[in-house]
């Protein structure tokens, strides 16, 4: 099977899977115990790894069936229980778990701890498994996805200077700097690119990375700006290689910290995305943007808002003085609103505000969900290869592929457009019913200069995400990682 299709009417499956899935699971298991004077059971890391190995293989193979009880688990144990449950959602598995004398008793026996796997097939049907053992000494708790991270605004913003010579990387170190936390997994950042004479592009190296496999900025002799995430090595360090020589600027307003397990601030909620407005702004005169308690934002609660910011003219926007090129997570001021600005020798423009989602603050009870996992930036559409211009919407498979989970509920993707004859705008969203042409994530009006974006997004039904273009198109698809 290809990696896109240019369908736009595929059957959507049955039900998404639900997000944070093993811990509802979990939930959903203690709070049955405790209703029935059994004690909560902890997630063991080695029991999780098992179950969620058997549920992706169930979920492969199509057949409901018990795992080898003794594989995976390691020597201690007094007894070992499973349950094996094919349904359309968590909770219904659980139910059927209940009302079932066999497995009741697994979930209310003697165990010390537990592990559970939820795996979602190309039909939308959730195959979950659970597993309990009893012991004497616990094996190691289940933290979640490695690297899960909680988003952590920066202020005052940290910036790093760079050059890179053609075909070359630039290596800057970034935790430590400033008050960008030591362990930061990855950094919101805006990328700049300026003194090129050529098309080129910039890409984040991993260890793992293929260069020319992604891109992170497109740009042009007048250089480009982009507000995005970058993923970062183990040591802290972001290495961009480069095309073409070129000068860097990357402005840090954000990061994401592993938090080790559930916690309540820095998580993300995304929405179905909306138009908070197009609004007038003139130099030296702010303009504020009412964010809390409209279009899903709760009115407590919130720590930051995800938005894409778009000024016609190219005019370089700012929003509470960090730089805004698509891409803003902006902390919420106390009245509940943001100020967009432009520089002072802008003539005044119109900005477009779209918002993706917000984040938790500390008043939010702790869980995983929402939790970011970067990972080594991966293409999952690209359609000069194998396939034609983008003409219309476009659906992108997600789930599984380049370490995202089975059941990502939103991700961080880089959208990148070459427009053909005429300027064509383009959009990046749930592929399950997003407005096609009214939340442009890049709006390209030069023809045949690319040019690129990133966005948080919320994934459709089967988690898949859906790509538009206003006029025929190529179009790249990127991630960079996925919320929990």
């Amino acid at each position: 099977m290809r990696d896109d299709s240019s369908a736009v009417d595929l059957a959507p499956v049955a039900t998404p899977c639900p997000p944070g899935s093993e811990w509802q699971l979990h939930d959903l298991v203690n709070a049955f115990r405790v209703r029935h004077g059994a004690w909560e059971l902890p997630l063991s890391a080695e029991l999780t790894r098992k179950a969620q190995a058997w549920s992706e293989s169930m979920a492969d193979s199509g057949v409901l069936a018990h795992s080898p009880l003794a594989d995976g688990v390691s020597p201690g144990y007094t007894a070992v229980a499973e349950n094996v449950a094919l349904d359309v959602s968590v909770a219904g598995a659980e139910a059927s778990f209940e009302q079932s004398s066999a497995h009741r008793a697994n979930l209310l026996g003697a165990a010390t701890e537990m592990g559970v796997g939820v795996s979602r097939d190309e039909h939308g049907r959730v195959w979950v498994a659970q597993l309990f053992a009893q012991r004497s000494v616990p094996t190691p708790p289940y933290r979640g996805p490695a690297n899960s991270s909680a988003y952590h605004p920066i202020v005052p913003f940290v910036e790093l200077r760079g050059s890179a010579a053609i075909d070359a990387s630039v290596s800057l170190q970034v935790t430590g700097e400033g008050s960008i936390p030591i362990g930061a997994t990855a950094v919101v950042a805006t990328v700049t690119a300026s003194g090129a004479t050529n098309l080129g592009r910039l890409q984040v190296l991993l260890p793992d990375s293929t260069v020319g496999e992604t891109s992170a900025v497109e740009f042009g002799p007048q250089g480009a700006s982009v507000s995005t995430v970058l993923p970062l090595d183990t040591a802290g360090r972001l290495t961009l290689h480069a095309s073409v020589p070129v000068h860097l600027s990357v402005i840090v307003s954000g990061a994401f910290v592993p938090t080790g397990g559930p916690t309540s601030d820095g998580r993300f909620t995304p929405v179905d995305a909306v138009r908070l407005g197009s609004f007038s702004v003139a130099a030296g005169s702010p303009t504020s943007v009412g964010v809390i308690g409209t279009g899903g934002v709760p009115g407590t609660g919130v720590l930051a808002v995800a938005l894409g910011v778009h000024a016609l003219d190219d005019v370089a926007v700012t929003v509470d003085g960090a730089p805004a090129a698509g891409l803003v997570i902006a902390p919420v001021a106390a009245d509940g609103t943001i100020d967009l600005d432009i520089p002072a020798n802008a003539a005044p423009t119109t900005v477009t505000v779209d918002l993706a989602g917000w984040f938790t603050d500390s008043s939010a009870p702790a869980t995983t969900s929402g939790l970011f996992v970067p990972i080594t930036p991966g293409r999952v559409l690209d359609s000069r290869t194998g396939s034609e211009p983008v003409a219309g919407g476009r659906r992108v498979y997600v789930p599984g592929r380049h370490d995202v989970g089975a059941c990502p509920r939103a991700v961080a993707a880089t959208l990148t457009i070459v427009p053909g004859s005429a300027s064509s705008a383009a959009q990046l969203g749930p592929m399950d019913g997003f407005a096609a042409g009214q939340v442009p994530t890049v709006l390209s009006v030069t023809p045949k200069v690319p040019v690129s974006a990133t966005a948080l997004v919320a994934t459709g039904e089967g988690s898949d995400l859906g790509v538009f273009t206003s006029e025929p198109a190529e179009v790249m698809v990127d991630l960079v990682g996925w919320f929990l």
